[in-house]
């Protein structure tokens, strides 16, 4: 395990871990549900790699930093803008993972660029799925073919949904445990939230591995 860092206060943690919604500016229309007709075709252009933020959780750090053969703290040192929790972006806006080719990490993406052109919002038991404004120049193409539910299972997101699902009552239980101080993540407290080797021994498995770090965390922030 990497040398721990500040713990954030219950609050603080809650409040900074991102939902799966890129931040972007403009009108985030409503789509509906999972049931709701939707499609999207990709027209690999790569404008939605560009001049957004990608904020990420623990288990996205995680599949991120496997996938470039780093522990997560080195990960983090690497790529993660901690003021934001997001990926870095290069001076001209786009995501340091673009490349020639396109996206370098596209298996391991996070969950915002996997929903995109959607926007996931959860709220207690309550599930709302919202349109992004498009990319300047976009060539994607939208339709009503399918449904949301058909799209995100395509993009293969579902498991990144119950990961941020569980991070989040994680942290809720947590706040329910005990009341907290108010105020801005700092930079240490984002860097602990998202280094998942400082919590956990790495074990060949991802899944068992965050499995573990959901306990630790809760076991760290709950009793």
């Amino acid at each position: 395990m990497s040398s721990p860092s500040t713990q954030p206060n219950r609050t603080t943690a809650r409040r900074e871990l991102p939902l799966s919604l890129p931040l972007a500016a403009g009108a985030h229309p409503d789509a509906g549900t999972r049931e709701a007709p939707f499609s999207y075709e990709c027209g690999r252009c790569n404008r939605c790699c560009r001049d957004r933020i990608i904020q990420v959780n623990p288990y996205e750090v995680l599949r991120l930093a496997r996938a470039v053969g780093l522990a997560t703290g080195e990960f983090i040192d690497s790529f993660i803008d901690l003021d934001r929790m997001a990926l870095r972006c290069s001076s001209d806006g786009t995501c340091v993972f673009l490349g020639d080719s396109g996206c370098t990490v596209h298996a391991d993406r996070p969950l915002v660029c996997r929903l995109y052109p959607l926007g996931r919002i959860v709220r207690g038991d309550h599930e709302r799925w919202v349109v992004l404004p498009e990319s300047d120049g976009s060539e994607g193409t939208f339709g009503l073919e399918r449904s949301v539910y058909d799209y995100v299972d395509a993009q293969g997101a579902l498991p990144y949904m119950r990961a941020a699902d569980a991070c989040h009552a994680v942290l809720e239980e947590a706040l329910l445990a005990e009341d907290a101080a108010q105020g801005d993540a700092t930079g240490d407290e984002a860097r602990w939230l998202l280094d998942v080797d400082s919590l956990v021994e790495q074990q060949g498995d991802i899944d068992r591995e965050f499995s573990a770090y959901l306990e630790a965390l809760k076991t760290t922030l709950v009793t």
